[in-house]
């Protein structure tokens, strides 16, 4: 089961929406490290109201925090899961600003168990998510010696886990370039 998964979000939009990220940049920023800078505060709740339940139907994930920001882009952490919820609450009020605004997110755990993307737009969203297994035989397609060593082996494991982060790049990159 994923732990931590790393979820990056990226958003392209006019000025009028970019007002809104601003705004939540800032208030990401001006938030204390000491409890984390938990994204669920930028929905304006107390945070006894901020419990399990409500966390997974509005976040998505049973915590989230923001890791870093520049520009227009978050990297945000989260349990188990990638923060879903919280995304398509950013994607729509981006959008409704600006009906030509693209919203595009990578995310995954941190073995990887799965990874995912997704493109939120005016048009609708859409996303892949693939697992270990599927990620594990990208790496044997693209390198075909790793089929050829037992994978109980050092040498396997090694090779699989030097090349497995390029193979999800490149699948992340690919699938937010398809139309």
């Amino acid at each position: 089961m994923a732990n931590h998964v790393t979820t990056r979000v990226t958003i392209d939009c006019n000025e009028a929406a970019q007002v809104v990220v601003d705004q939540w940049r800032e208030a990401i920023e001006g938030m204390s490290n000491d409890d984390y800078k938990m994204v669920w505060k930028l929905f304006g709740i107390d945070a006894e109201d901020a419990t399990y339940e409500w966390l997974i139907e509005n976040i998505g994930s049973k915590w989230c925090y923001a890791d870093d920001i520049y520009d227009n882009n978050f990297t945000l952490v989260s349990a188990w899961d990638w923060p879903n919820k919280f995304v398509e609450w950013m994607a729509e009020q981006v959008i409704a600003l600006d009906e030509d605004a693209v919203i595009t997110v990578t995310y995954e755990d941190e073995m990887p168990n799965f990874v995912g993307y997704h493109v939120y737009s005016n048009y609708g969203d859409r996303g892949d998510v693939i697992d270990h297994d599927r990620l594990t035989e990208m790496v044997k397609e693209a390198i075909p010696e790793l089929s050829q060593l037992d994978e109980d082996t050092d040498e396997y494991f090694e090779m699989l886990q030097d090349n497995i982060w390029d193979a999800v790049w490149a699948w992340q990159e690919d699938g937010i370039a398809a139309e």
